[in-house]
């Protein structure tokens, strides 16, 4: 099995994300940007750059402005008439 391509998983889960991939036997967790190998499932808009932020900064936004953040976002549903 040496020299084959990696497989690679992703979990997009509803509070955390994890991404690895397992080579030669051997499962290695990927990290995110900041060293940790989870990343929270948020996404929200930075007010001062109308950017997106994902992760660790959107949840930051979350705890200060919490209309401009999603989470849990596999729960949403249409709003009925």
């Amino acid at each position: 099995m040496a020299g084959r391509s990696p497989l690679i998983g992703i979990d997009l889960g509803t509070t955390n994300s994890v991404a690895a991939y397992f080579r030669d036997g051997v499962v290695t967790f990927i990290e995110n940007g900041l060293g940790h190998k989870l990343t929270p499932s948020v996404v929200a808009l930075d007010p001062k750059t109308q950017t997106f932020l994902v992760g660790r900064a959107a949840k930051d936004i979350l705890a200060a402005s919490p209309h401009l953040a999603a989470l849990d976002g596999r729960r949403c549903e249409a709003p009925s008439r």
